[in-house]
C-alpha cells in the first residue's frame, strides 16, 4: 500500500541531518516506490533519502530491524538489511554500495518526480501509462 505523499516531517525520522552520524556517503532525496522483498513478504514503499550506501524507506508494516531484504527502485536491484525503524520509515543499510550508475539511476529518477511535483504513485502511473499506450 502506498501512502500519501511524503511531507516535510518525516525528515525528522532518517536520523541526525547534521553531526554525530555513522553515515560515511551523502544521501540525496529520492521520492520513488520501490518494492521491497523479505522471506515473509513483498511490499511497495517509498523511497525517501538514498546514498550509495543505504535508504530510508517509508510505508506500512515495514520489516524488522535486522531484516534482510531485496529492494527493487526502478531498474536498481539490490540486498539490504533494516537497521533501524520508527513508526512507518525505515533504514536499510545495504549489502554492497550501489554504484556510480546506479545511484545516479536512482537520483535522476527522484529529481524527475520532483520536478514534476507529482507523488511517487502518480509517477509510476504514469510510467505504466506511457509504456502501455506504446
Amino acid at each position: 500500500m502506498i501512502h500519501a505523499p511524503l511531507s516535510a516531517e518525516l525528515g525528522t525520522c532518517f536520523g541526525r541531518r547534521e553531526g554525530g552520524g555513522r553515515r560515511s556517503s551523502g544521501r540525496s532525496e529520492a521520492r520513488l516506490t520501490a518494492v521491497a522483498r523479505t522471506l515473509i513478504a513483498t511490499r511497495t514503499v517509498e523511497l525517501g533519502d538514498v546514498s550509495a550506501t543505504g535508504a530510508r524507506l517509508h510505508g506500512q508494516d515495514l520489516p524488522k530491524v535486522g531484516d534482510e531484504l531485496f529492494l527493487r527502485i526502478r531498474k536498481v536491484e539490490t540486498f539490504g538489511r533494516v537497521v533501524w525503524r520508527e513508526g512507518d520509515c525505515a533504514g536499510v543499510a545495504f549489502d554492497e554500495p550501489l554504484t556510480a550508475s546506479e545511484l545516479n539511476v536512482v537520483r535522476s529518477e527522484g529529481a524527475r518526480t520532483s520536478q514534476m511535483r507529482l507523488t511517487p504513485a502518480e509517477v509510476d502511473a504514469l510510467d505504466q501509462w506511457v509504456v502501455g499506450s506504446r
